[in-house]
C-alpha cells in the first residue's frame, strides 16, 4: 500500500463515509442476488426476472438528472442518511412479503423500483461527498479505495446472497435491511456540514443546470468517448448477469450462482488496487480501448463452457478489467469536472448508459428465453466486439488521424499530476 493510499484512512471523515457505502453496497449486492433467484423460484419465468430488473433499473433513467442537481444543491450528509432510512423501510416491506408469503411478485417488482430510487439519490451524491472531504492530491487514492470498496462488496455481496438464500429465501433480504441501519448509524457521524461543496456560490436552476451539463459534456472528448462505450458495454453486462445466473442455475447449486457472480467483484478489487501504479504516461482513453477488446475474448471464452468454476475464472477477468477503467474515468471525472457541477456532469453522463441498463434489463428475459444462455452469449461476444472496433474508430475519428491517442481535450494521469 503506498504513502497516499495510508494517509486517505487516517482521514476520519473519508474512513467513516468510506465504510457508510460499504455497509450499504454489502446488502444492496446481497439482495440483488436475492431478487432474481426468488422470481425465478416463484415464478420460473426469466422474463419476470427481466422485469424486476428493469424495475430495479429504471429510476437510474427518470431520475439521474433530479439526484445530480440535488446532490449539488441540498446538504449531502442528508440526502445520504434520508436514503438509508427510505430504504430501511422498503426493505422491511419487501421482506415482510417474502416472509408471509402474500403477493411475492408485486413486492419484489415495487420493492426493486424503490431500491432503485435510494440507490439513484444516494449515488449521485457519494462522488461529491469523497472530493469534499479528500485532498486533491488524495484523490486517487481515495478513488481506488472506493473502486475497491465497491468491487470487494460486490464480491462478498453476491457470494453471501447465493449462499444465505440457499439457507433461508428471506435471509438476502433481511440481510439489506440490517446494511440500511448500520450505513444510517455510520453517516450520522460524519459533521453535518462536511460533506457540502464549498464552491457553489448560489442554487442553480434545475433547468440551467442541466443544459449547463450537457454543453460541457459537448466540449469534452474523452467524457463523450467514456458515455457512448458505457452505453455499450453496460447493456451487454446487464443481459449477461441473467445469462449466468440462469446457467449456473441449471447445471449447478445456488451457491455456484453467487460464486460465479461474485467472481467480477474480486477481479475488480484487484484491477482497482493496481489501478494507481499505472505508467503515469498512459491516457484514460487507451485504457478504456483496450478493455473493451479484453473483455471481447473474455466474453468469447464463455461461450465454450457451461461449468460454473470457468464462468467464475472468465468473470473474474471482466472485474478486473472493469475495476482498472473505472479508476482512470472517475480520476478523470474529479479532476476536470468543477466541483460545483460535478453532481449535475456525473448525472447527464449517465443519462444514455442507464437508458441501454433499463432497457436491456427488461430484454434480458425475453431474450434468454427465446434463445437460449448460449446463443444469447454469442450475440454477447459479437456485440462487445463491434463495441471495441466502433471504438478504435472513434477514437481516431476524435483526433482527425490515424494513430491512436488522446483525444484534444484527455489529459493523461501525469498531466493531472502537475494539475494538482
Amino acid at each position: 500500500m503506498t504513502e497516499s493510499q495510508l494517509a486517505v484512512f487516517r482521514n476520519r471523515q473519508f474512513t467513516a463515509l468510506w465504510s457508510a457505502f460499504g455497509i450499504s453496497f454489502l446488502g444492496d449486492a446481497a439482495v440483488r442476488v436475492g431478487y432474481p433467484l426468488l422470481t425465478l423460484a416463484v415464478t420460473g419465468s426469466p422474463v419476470a426476472a427481466g422485469w424486476v430488473a428493469f424495475a430495479a433499473n429504471l429510476p437510474s433513467l427518470v431520475l439521474a438528472l433530479p439526484a445530480g442537481w440535488a446532490a449539488d444543491t441540498w446538504n449531502r450528509r442528508y440526502i445520504l442518511v434520508t436514503c438509508q432510512l427510505v430504504g430501511t423501510v422498503v426493505a422491511a416491506i419487501v421482506l415482510a412479503a417474502v416472509l408471509t408469503g402474500s403477493g411475492v411478485l408485486p413486492a419484489l417488482i415495487g420493492g426493486a423500483f424503490a431500491e432503485g430510487t435510494v440507490a439513484t439519490t444516494a449515488g449521485a451524491a457519494r462522488l461529491p461527498s469523497l472530493r469534499s472531504v479528500v485532498p486533491a492530491g488524495q484523490r486517487s487514492a481515495a478513488l481506488s479505495a472506493y473502486e475497491v470498496l465497491t468491487l470487494a462488496t460486490g464480491l462478498a455481496g453476491r457470494a453471501l446472497g447465493g449462499l444465505l438464500f440457499g439457507l433461508a429465501r428471506w435471509l438476502p433480504f433481511g440481510a439489506n435491511l440490517a446494511s440500511y441501519l448500520g450505513s444510517a448509524a455510520l453517516l450520522g457521524t460524519i459533521p453535518a456540514d462536511a460533506l457540502t461543496s464549498r464552491a457553489v456560490p448560489q442554487k442553480p436552476a434545475p433547468r440551467h443546470g442541466t443544459r449547463e451539463s450537457f454543453r460541457w459534456l459537448r466540449q469534452e472528448s474523452f467524457l463523450r468517448f467514456c458515455v457512448l462505450s458505457l452505453s455499450g458495454t453496460g447493456m451487454v453486462f446487464q443481459i449477461l448477469q441473467l445469462v449466468l445466473i440462469v446457467t449456473v442455475r441449471h447445471s449447478g447449486d445456488t451457491w455456484q450462482v453467487g460464486l460465479v457472480l461474485a467472481a467480477s467483484g474480486a477481479g475488480g478489487a484487484v484491477g482497482a488496487m493496481i489501478a494507481p501504479a499505472t505508467p503515469r504516461s498512459w491516457s484514460a482513453s487507451a485504457i478504456i480501448a483496450t478493455s473493451l477488446y479484453v473483455w471481447a475474448a473474455l466474453l468469447a471464452g464463455m461461450t465454450s463452457t457451461t461449468d460454473a468454476y470457468l464462468l467464475a475464472l472468465l468473470n473474474l477477468g471482466i472485474g478486473g478489467v472493469g475495476g482498472f477503467s473505472n479508476v482512470a474515468i472517475n480520476v478523470y471525472l474529479l479532476e476536470a469536472v468543477p466541483e460545483e457541477k460535478l453532481g449535475r456532469i456525473n448525472a447527464a453522463a449517465e443519462i444514455l448508459p442507464n437508458t441501454t441498463l433499463v432497457a436491456s434489463a427488461a430484454a434480458a428475459g425475453y431474450l434468454v428465453a427465446a434463445r437460449g444462455p448460449t446463443n444469447t452469449l454469442y450475440l454477447l461476444a459479437l456485440a462487445m466486439i463491434t463495441l471495441a472496433v466502433c471504438g478504435t474508430f472513434y477514437r481516431r475519428f476524435e483526433r482527425g488521424e490515424g494513430s491512436l491517442g488522446r483525444g484534444p481535450k484527455e489529459l493523461s494521469c501525469k498531466e493531472i499530476e502537475r494539475k494538482e
